[in-house]
Parts: structure tokens; C-alpha cells; sequence
């Protein structure tokens, strides 16, 4: 294995760690091993012989020194420095050496120089064809675009005028005999019933009604009064003191009074109580 392809394999092991402490859910054990596998790869960094370590010995070392000084029960990952310089040391990867760049640019320059008028031939020569075809084709598209617009032309004129009425003329004919119109009589049925015509019941206007006030209570108490007095006994009159005292009747109306018979000028006759018993 080469010394650039050590190089890739121990970033790669520390971007792993670097991702899990960063997205994952670490424990603190967890940090705690991170912690000590981290040492030893930054500490194998150091042993590659490689450009990109040489030129970052301090930052290696500043890494060291960090995680060294990490305590994992006083702060997580996330809450220290150390995340920064791990970005850093992944980020090397990304940096190529000036010397390789600046023989790369050389190469493709010459190479750029030395086949140019071919480029320029073959770029011609393709530039024609292509146009030549499309020529064809962008003239068989103007025909149908102006032969379409021809017919929608047509129709707008169309709309524009409205459509045309045709008018129907109608002729009589001569001797033509009508028939006669057929009449139908509706026919009249006896109504069953003959209609009932309601007469105006008159609409007595409504007497207002009598106010009782004081004036009408007074009169109702002196009709009552005057109905009390008139139910009254009338006292009979007193007899006069000097009236003299009925006569008495003769002994014989008074034995005939006993025996219950009344005189009379033919005779004596029993009171009618009596004969019928």
C-alpha cells in the first residue's frame, strides 16, 4: 500500500468517528473510545510520509494535544474544540499539491497546442452538416406555420361577418279548397247541488262598554234600598181606643158553630168537611 492510499484510508477511519459523535447518539463510553481511537490515528497520521502531512505537522500536533485534554465526563464532543480541527484534517483530502497541479496544467496545454487545426476542421465541417439538415427542416416549419395562419385568418373572418340568415319565401298556392273549421260544443251538466249564496250577516257595531265608576255604584246602592224597603212587612194600622166590641153572635149560631152545621132559610146543614168524611 502506498503512502497517499494510507493517507486516504486513516481520514476516512477518523471522517467515520468524526460523523458518528457528530449525527449519531453517543453515549458517554462511546466518547470515551472515540477518544482513544482518535489518538492513535491522528498518531499514525503523523508516521505517513505524505505531502499533505508534512506541510500540517502543527495542526496534527495541535489535535493531539486537544484530545489529550479532553474530559469526556466534564464535556460531550459537540460542546469542545476538537470538532474544528477534525473538519480540518478531513479537509486535506480536498488539497492537492501545488507541483501536481502546475505539471497538469503543462500536460494539457501542450496537448491543447499541438492538435488545434484538426479541432477547428473537424468543429467546421460538423457546423455545416448539422446546419444544412436543420435548413430543411426550419423551411418545412415556416410552410406550416404560414399555412396555419392562413386558415385561422379565414376563420376570424368567418366569426367577424356572422352567420348568413337564409330567407324562405312562402308561395299560396291558388284553388286550394279548405276544409270546414270543426267546432266542438263543450257540453253543460246540471250542477248537483244548487250553489248556496251567503247573505251579509249584518256586522252589529260593538257597544262600548259601560265605565263602573263612582257614580254608577251609588246608583246600584240606592235601587238596593229601595228594594229592601218594598220587601218590608206593612204594620197594620192600630184600632182606635173608643171602637166598641164586636156583637156576639145569637145561642143559636153559636151551638150550630160546635156542631159544625151552618143555618140557613131552609134548614140546618152539615159544613161540607163533615158530609164527606
Amino acid at each position: 500500500m502506498s503512502e497517499e492510499e494510507k493517507f486516504e484510508a486513516i481520514i476516512q477511519e477518523i471522517k467515520d468517528i468524526y460523523l458518528f459523535l457528530i449525527q449519531g447518539e453517543p453515549t458517554p463510553d462511546d466518547e470515551i473510545e472515540a477518544r482513544t481511537s482518535l489518538i492513535e490515528l491522528i498518531q499514525k497520521l503523523k508516521n505517513v510520509n505524505s505531502y499533505q502531512v508534512g506541510e500540517n505537522i502543527h495542526l496534527l500536533e495541535d489535535v493531539l494535544s486537544s484530545l489529550e485534554n479532553w474530559d469526556t465526563l466534564d464535556l460531550w464532543f459537540t460542546e469542545s474544540e476538537i470538532p474544528d480541527y477534525i473538519k480540518k484534517i478531513i479537509n486535506l483530502t480536498d488539497k492537492v499539491p501545488e507541483i501536481e497541479i502546475k505539471e497538469e496544467t503543462e500536460e494539457l496545454s501542450t496537448e491543447e497546442e499541438a492538435e488545434p487545426s484538426i479541432a477547428q476542421i473537424d468543429i467546421k465541417e460538423i457546423v455545416d452538416q448539422v446546419s444544412d439538415k436543420f435548413k430543411d427542416e426550419i423551411d418545412g416549419l415556416k410552410q406550416k406555420i404560414d399555412f396555419l395562419q392562413h386558415e385561422i385568418d379565414e376563420k376570424d373572418e368567418k366569426i367577424n361577418q356572422g352567420p348568413q340568415k337564409k330567407v324562405i319565401k312562402i308561395t299560396p298556392k291558388k284553388n286550394v279548397k279548405l276544409p270546414p273549421p270543426q267546432i266542438k260544443i263543450p257540453s253543460i251538466k246540471k250542477p248537483e247541488k244548487p250553489p248556496q249564496i251567503l247573505g251579509q250577516t249584518k256586522i252589529e257595531p260593538e257597544k262600548p262598554k259601560e265605565k263602573i265608576g263612582l257614580n254608577s255604584i251609588e246608583e246600584v246602592q240606592v235601587k238596593i234600598e229601595k228594594e229592601i224597603e218594598k220587601l218590608k212587612p206593612i204594620p197594620a194600622a192600630p184600632l182606635p181606643p173608643n171602637l166598641p166590641p164586636p156583637p156576639k153572635p145569637p145561642p143559636s149560631q153559636q151551638l150550630s158553630s160546635k156542631l159544625g152545621v151552618i143555618p140557613s132559610d131552609e134548614g140546618f146543614h152539615e159544613e161540607k168537611s163533615n158530609s164527606n168524611n
